[in-house]
């Protein structure tokens, strides 16, 4: 979570208290509190796939108090695009004015990472690095391995801020620089 209200920030605690480890949040149960509407519903990976963005994905980690969120998820096949998005969807209805979420990911063969950001509902910007690769001698040299961790951070990182400026941009943002530099002339 980037930026949210402190309302925001209650509703996060009240979704995601039980969250203390992946067995006590696995996949369905992060689908029910995303989706309650199809709570015990028969499982359909299609529906899932559909609403989740991902095969399957739970939640490893939260990290919740007053003025910040952090979640750790699992999923396969791809990041959980569609979750991310649902998730944001829920909080943008208590205040939708300062909900602004952020997130990085990466797969676990490093097929894929990148960074996302949204701030109006429908309206994700999501980048990957279609070029990092993994090194052929990672595993038989530590230093190498450690480095390409490090790039592949710095990429994720990268990518989330670019995503981030990308939604809260603002044309006013521009029309002020051309106004300075027109007053400048």
């Amino acid at each position: 979570m980037d930026q949210a209200s402190p309302a925001v920030y209650q509703r996060l605690k009240e979704m995601f208290k039980d969250a203390t480890s992946w067995e006590s949040f696995d996949s369905m149960k992060f689908y029910e509190i995303l989706y309650p509407e199809y709570a015990g519903e028969d499982y359909s990976r299609e529906e899932f796939t559909n609403r989740m963005g991902a095969k399957w994905c739970y939640v490893e980690e939260v990290e919740c108090d007053d003025d910040s969120f952090t979640m750790t998820t699992i999923s396969a096949w791809s990041w959980s695009h569609a979750a991310f998005q649902r998730l944001h969807k829920i909080l943008n209805e208590i205040d939708d004015e300062d909900v602004i979420m952020t997130a990085t990911y990466e797969d676990e063969g490093y097929n894929f990472v990148g960074g996302a950001a949204i701030k109006n509902t429908g309206d994700l910007y999501d980048y990957d690095d279609e070029t990092l690769e993994w090194p052929e001698d990672a595993w038989e040299d530590d230093e190498v391995m450690e480095a390409f961790y490090e790039k592949a951070g710095d990429s994720m990182a990268s990518c989330r801020d670019e995503a981030y400026d990308d939604v809260t941009w603002s044309d006013d943002e521009d029309e002020i620089e051309d106004s300075e530099e027109h007053d400048e002339l």
